[in-house]
């Protein structure tokens, strides 16, 4: 048994495929303009921002909020899937738009590579507080975002009904009885946008 050290590495990411599918599905979406603090980063949720009423579907690193154990993926949001890059955009328009762009006034945004969140498809992610991840499978968890390390942590301490957005659904080999260990996971149904396939 090992204890991870939660760290800027501990990113989240593709995990594996199910129903015969060799790799994940990426689907590339337009990045929103945001502040700098929340330019997505690989391992981000992405999510679909619901503040862009132009330009069809743009998207952004997840919300979060302070309350209910501090900085928790918020439930009220149309989740995308998990960032399968990182964004060259500085948080403004600089490095988001493309340079083949010929429209004056109407930039064509860069588009951003997702792990979709579709219903074969689990993730990687670490669990948070000291947790082991043997006892946990079939349990659903909130999410939060570690703003010390930049990187989203599913919350084994929080499986809160009202607050759960992830059901845990295996262990990668070799980590059994590890703490805060890799675990699998995916997305409930519920938060996930399925307009995108």
């Amino acid at each position: 048994m090992a204890d991870w050290t939660i760290g800027t590495g501990s990113v989240m990411t593709h995990g594996r495929t199910r129903y015969g599918a060799a790799t994940p599905a990426i689907q590339y979406f337009q990045e929103s303009t945001c502040p700098s603090t929340q330019v997505i980063k690989y391992g981000d949720i992405v999510s679909r921002d619901t503040t862009v009423s132009t330009g069809g579907l743009r998207v952004r690193r997840g919300y979060s909020s302070g309350g209910n154990g501090a900085d928790l993926l918020l439930i009220a949001q149309t989740i995308i899937g998990i960032a399968a890059e990182g964004s060259t955009s500085d948080g403004s328009n600089s490095g988001n738009v493309d340079p083949s762009s010929s429209a004056p006034g109407t930039p064509i945004r860069k588009k951003i590579g997702v792990f979709v969140a579709e219903a074969g498809c689990e993730f990687v992610g670490y669990l948070t507080a000291g947790a082991s991840a043997s006892s946990n499978n079939g349990d659903n968890f909130a999410v939060r975002f570690d703003s010390t390390n930049q990187v989203w942590l599913v919350d084994s301490t929080n499986s809160t009904v009202a607050l759960v957005t992830v059901k845990q659904t295996g262990i990668p080999e070799g980590t059994e009885g590890d703490t805060n260990g890799p675990v699998y996971f995916k997305f409930l149904t519920s938060n996930v946008y399925l307009g995108v396939l």
